[in-house]
Formats: C-alpha cells, structure tokens, sequence
C-alpha cells in the first residue's frame, strides 16, 4: 500500500499539483477502513496506469500523423520535374565515375546509368535536422553517390503536447534500383529516420492529406479529454493524499507495536509485557475498554498487574 502511495505522490508531483496539508484529527484506522483505502488507492494505481499508457500510445500515433502531413505538404515540392532532373543526372553522373567506396554485391545495379527520370525510385520521411547531415554523407558513402538527397525543414512542431521544439526536416531520396531500395531503409532505420510510404499520383496524394488532418484533428481530442480525465483524478487525489499517508503510519505504528507481542500457547490472544507508571493504571485500562469499544471486538482486553521485586540501589561513600 506505501508503494501505491509513493506512486500517486510521484504522479501529482510530476503534474506540479500543489498536495495541501491536512490538519485535522485522524484516529487509529480500523480495519475495514484500510481495506476502502487499499481499494482506492489500488484503483487510482490502476486508472493512471492505464492512462499513462494509452495517452503515450496516443501520442506516439500524433506525431507521426502530423510528420506524415509534412511530408505530404512538402513532397510536391520535391518531386517536381526539377528535382527528378536533377537527382537523375547526379545519379548517371555518378554511375560513369568511381566516387565513393565499391559497394561488394550492388555494382551491377549501381553502375547502371539512369536514362529516364521514370526509372529513379524515392523514399520520403522525416530526421531530425542534426542528424540530417551525416545521414546525407552516409548515404553518399555507401551508394557511391548514387543516392540523391533533398531535405526540407518542418516549421511546425510535430509534438504538440511537450513543452520542447524538436527541429525535423523532411527528406526525399532518390535513386534507381529495387535492391538499393532495402540497403536505404536499413540506414534510414540506423538513423532513427522515419520512412512514410507516399502515393505518387497528386490526386491520391491531396486525398490523403485531407484524411490525415481529420485524423490529426479527431486523435488531438482524444489525447487533449484524456489528459483532462487525468488532471481531474490527479487534483482529486491530492486533496487526500496526506490524509492516506497519516492513516498508513497510524497503521504502521499499530503492527510495529503487534510484532512486539508474544502469542499465548493457546494461539487465542496476544500478550504483552511493559512498564507502566501505576498512577495511570486506571487510564490505561479506560483506553483499552474504549478500544474494544471502537474496534467491534466482542473480547475485552485484559490488564493483570504483576508483582515485581524492588531493587534498591546500595551507595557507598
């Protein structure tokens, strides 16, 4: 029950809710009270659990619907008729030369000049801007530069729910070659680069821009209500969470003080020896008649005085 607490504590203070004090009287915590509170605390546990996960679920699928919607955005500017040009001589260019280092296994496919742009193949997706130029150094490494590259930077934010502004760019990558194809996605994998498979006709392209926003649109409701239910039950557990914590050290307190009885032979009752002042004899059996009165227990608890021997002190002088 204490980790259950500590996590709902965790939870509150990760959202910055302030946990008010609590002032009042609590007394000693009965049993089926302990067992509500076991049970709240246990479905609380439960809820933020299940919370947790489904909203970083929810978030992760935003992200890449928002990075999918730049890259539909900004794909028509990179497979314009220029840009297929271009990338088409760079890649002949570079199937006449030696540049870069022989690629066992790939030089028939690679050395092949394109003599079409409708021949290039393309990737797209989205990297982040820090990577995106050793990602380009790498792939012209490994191609022999018969990958060519065009990167375009995404102004907005792809994670609308942090508070941090996570600078990414979109790519396109040209090249000719089904098997070139596999040896691209490994690095963009490597690289932590997300591939989006995108549709070459313009038409299907817009069509599907247009279903990505309303799904955009529909899963931001979603995480936004969410995060809202959870705001909700975290203020709602802070308002009690002191008042839990004084009840399970009173709880604490109590079994500490069981453990230090003995059990009697006939495994009925506990017992216990200690000290007390005689003066508050009588104070100390009213506590513990009003106890059993509390409690419910139909077994009063018994208080027998022993005798005891006085040891009295020699001095010298």
């Amino acid at each position: 029950m204490e980790r259950k607490l500590n996590f709902v504590e965790e939870e509150i203070t990760k959202d910055e809710v302030a946990i008010p004090d609590y002032d009042g009287h609590i007394p000693a915590p009965q049993p089926k009270h302990m067992g509500e509170m076991e049970a709240n605390l246990e479905k609380l546990e439960e809820e933020l659990l299940s919370i947790n996960k489904n909203t970083k679920t929810l978030k992760t699928n935003h992200i890449q619907l928002l990075e999918m919607k730049a890259v539909l955005e900004h794909v028509t500017s990179l497979l314009d008729r220029q840009s297929k040009r271009e990338a088409a001589m760079s890649i002949s260019e570079a199937a006449r030369g030696e540049a870069g280092p022989l690629s066992i296994g790939l030089k028939q496919e690679f050395d092949k000049p394109v003599r079409d742009e409708a021949e290039l193949k393309f990737v797209t997706g989205v990297i982040k801007r820090a990577k995106s130029i050793a990602f380009e150094r790498f792939l012209w490494r490994l191609s022999r530069a018969k990958v060519f590259a065009k990167f375009v930077q995404i102004q907005e934010k792809t994670d609308l729910f942090s508070h941090e502004f996570e600078d990414k760019c979109v790519f396109i990558l040209f090249f000719s070659g089904e098997q070139l194809r596999s040896k691209v996605k490994k690095i963009c994998d490597g690289f932590q680069a997300k591939c989006y498979t995108v549709p070459e006709n313009p038409a299907e392209r817009t069509k599907l821009l247009n279903n990505i926003k309303l799904q955009a649109n529909d899963m931001k409701a979603v995480i936004e209500k969410t995060l809202d239910y959870r705001a909700k039950c975290i203020h709602t557990a802070a308002g009690s969470l002191r008042k839990w914590g004084i009840m399970l050290l009173k709880l604490k307190s109590i079994f500490h003080t069981l453990n230090m009885f003995s059990v009697d032979v006939t495994q009925k009752c506990l017992i216990a020896e200690c000290w007390v002042p005689e003066a508050d004899i009588v104070q100390v059996k009213n506590s513990l008649h009003m106890g059993t009165i509390h409690s419910g227990s139909t077994v009063p608890a018994i208080l027998n005085e022993m005798e005891t021997h006085n040891i009295h002190q020699l001095t010298s002088n």
